[in-house]
């Protein structure tokens, strides 16, 4: 199974779900990633990005993240799985990327609008 490491802002902390006649567990993490910016000129150069990363079963108390971890800086190991399948109209074959929790290291706040509360100051992004 691959790793990486993303580098953004959490931008929410959903509530725990259940799955498989609950017996399974399951929490997302929205994870912002801001596009980047050229550092000569200010344009932006690219998009933004959302990741929702998954937490399971015991790796949610492990972990304990909840609304306090909205909008500080988060540096994010996680698991990349992958899947391909067939599309539903028989045109082709669609493929997905599934990202699942390892490592989470909380930072400063990004002092970003995401929520109202939001406080810090404007530090720059990337890290």
């Amino acid at each position: 199974m691959a790793t990486t490491t993303l580098k953004g802002i959490v931008k929410d902390v959903l509530p725990v779900e259940t799955y498989n006649d609950g017996t399974g567990r399951k929490q997302t993490i929205v994870l912002f990633i801001p596009g980047y910016v050229d550092q000569w000129s200010g344009e932006k150069k690219g998009a933004d990005e959302e990741w929702g990363v998954d937490i399971f079963n015991d790796n949610i108390e492990k972990h304990s993240l909840n609304n306090n971890c909205i909008d500080k800086k988060a540096e994010v190991e996680v698991y990349l799985k992958g899947k391909a399948y067939d599309k539903k109209d028989g045109s082709g074959r669609a493929f997905l990327i599934g990202a699942s929790l390892k490592t989470i290291k909380l930072l400063e706040s990004a002092g970003t609008a995401f929520k109202e509360s939001a406080t810090g100051d404007d530090g720059d992004l990337p890290f």
